[in-house]
């Protein structure tokens, strides 16, 4: 004889719990807090990432101070041969000269003029002395241009040490000038990826606080419903 099969029991299922709106609140209030904090470092990062304008002002600035630097080398290459050419007048004029100064001329006439008025030369003697004494005052016309050559000759490698200064000095800037731009950029392309990585951070976390209104109005209306199936019962 067959033993009779126990009838299966049917399980209620609990009742679904209301949703807690307390607890909604406090994680809402928590994402918020969190959304706000990553916001303010947002804005901060593109606050502090306005790099363009301050770039153009560099960018402009060096165009100009390479301009400044190359008309610089252009006179220092203009000057060269200025100066090579008045040493080697300088150095033309110096072979000509027997005495530096016009004051070793005048000794040197005075000598000479005494020697001709106190000592008796043959006459073709004295006429060499003469000649000789006409030729140191003659000199001294070359003593004037070779003294003129000089103090050119000073003012020309004075300019051109100048120059050469002030090329250094403009090659400097444009160098220090490069090195803050090129630290900008950096700084630019950091911030490019702080941006980027608060913004996905900030999806996420306004993505989980949709979800959180989503979840919480999905247990109401399951609540909601439940009660109205319970009352109608």
């Amino acid at each position: 004889m067959a033993a009779h099969e126990a009838p299966e029991l049917e399980v209620e299922e609990p009742p679904p719990k209301p949703p807690d709106k307390s607890k909604l609140e406090k994680d809402k209030n928590l994402l918020t807090e969190q959304i706000k904090n990553l916001e303010d470092q947002l804005r901060c990062c593109k606050t502090s990432g306005a790099a363009a304008g301050r770039l153009q002002q560099l960018e402009t600035a060096r165009r100009e101070l390479c301009e400044l630097h190359r008309q610089t080398d252009e006179r220092l290459q203009a000057l060269a041969p200025r100066i090579t050419e008045t040493r080697h007048a300088i150095f033309k004029l110096r072979d000509k000269l027997k005495y530096r100064t016009a004051q070793q001329v005048d000794d040197a006439v005075l000598r000479l003029e005494k020697q001709v008025q106190t000592q008796n030369f043959k006459l073709r003697e004295e006429e060499k002395v003469v000649r000789e004494i006409n030729d140191l005052k003659k000199s001294k016309r070359t003593l004037r241009e070779y003294d003129a050559k000089k103090k050119e000759l000073d003012a020309l490698t004075q300019n051109q040490r100048g120059l050469r200064y002030e090329r250094d000095r403009l090659y400097g800037e444009i160098d220090k000038n490069k090195r803050e731009e090129e630290r900008i950029h950096r700084e630019a392309q950091s911030t490019a990826a702080s941006i980027k990585m608060l913004d996905e951070e900030l999806d996420g976390l306004r993505r989980q606080r949709q979800a959180l209104d989503a979840l919480y109005q999905e247990r109401l209306d399951a609540w909601q419903a439940w009660q109205r199936q319970a009352g109608g019962s």
